[in-house]
């Protein structure tokens, strides 16, 4: 997994939960992350994926919120939190869970009750008397009471096993104007930017993993180490090289 700050090193503080087999085509696994995190802030990497995510501050205040896609990192100030427990969907799930063009979410985070209306009532409240990990179950039995009485929506497999945007013409069967058309409103972002950022991420969990940065980028499909650096700098903020000393940082702080 690469979504937070410090060249991934803070997502080692995070628990994840696979979801049941019932469930893995709407939903990657759920998390709960503990804060409040180092500096008070996470960079947000550049995602397909959209979220569903219930956040506890240190003051006892709480909100459940549906995050869309990323077209790019976002920072995030998350210095009061006391814990988060999110659901991470798969690509194209959003869609399905909230009957609306996932296009609608890209780059925002609205409230669960403005979303789900009346399924959410009383959601945030019933969260806030369990523990993490009750709220992180419940958080996803809700999203799987949604997702039963939704279309299939877009397979998950046809994003991940996809290189170019040909492949993705060819998996759906449809013509180049029907393919960008159907991912921006399952996914919420055009089908280049999409597969742009999960190169980028192969990539980066590569990188994160112990490869050389050449090897990553080689690795992700990158046609070398500079074209890497390049779509690192436009989606990421920064340089791999950056992105990885992060980690790196945050380890001799840890240990500090």
């Amino acid at each position: 997994m690469v979504r937070l700050d410090e060249g991934g090193f803070a997502a080692r503080a995070v628990r994840l939960f696979a979801p049941r087999p019932s469930l893995r085509r709407w939903v990657q696994h759920v998390s709960i992350q503990p804060g409040p995190a180092r500096h008070g802030g996470w960079r947000v990497v550049p995602d397909t994926c959209a979220h569903v995510i219930f956040s506890v501050e240190a003051g006892g205040a709480a909100r459940c919120r549906v995050v869309g896609a990323r077209r790019a990192y976002a920072d995030i100030d998350v210095a009061g939190r006391s814990f988060t427990a999110a659901v991470r969907l798969q690509p194209g799930a959003l869609a399905a869970l909230t009957r609306e063009s996932a296009a609608s979410f890209t780059d925002r985070a609205f409230a669960a009750a403005d979303v789900f209306g009346a399924d959410a009532c009383g959601l945030t409240d019933r969260l806030c008397e369990m523990t993490p990990l009750d709220a992180a179950r419940h958080l996803l039995a809700f999203v799987e009471q949604r997702c039963a009485r939704s279309d299939a929506g877009l397979d998950p497999r046809v994003i991940a096993h996809a290189a170019r945007v040909a492949d993705l013409r060819h998996a759906l069967g449809l013509s180049p104007r029907a393919v960008h058309a159907h991912v921006l409103a399952t996914v919420g972002l055009a089908p280049k930017r999409a597969l742009r950022i999960q190169r980028l991420l192969a990539a980066l969990r590569y990188a994160g993993g112990g490869r050389t940065l050449s090897a990553a980028a080689l690795a992700a499909g990158y046609s070398d180490q500079a074209h890497f650096t390049r779509d690192a700098r436009q989606l990421l903020g920064e340089p791999p090289a950056a992105w990885r000393r992060r980690a790196t940082d945050a380890r001799t702080d840890k240990d500090g």
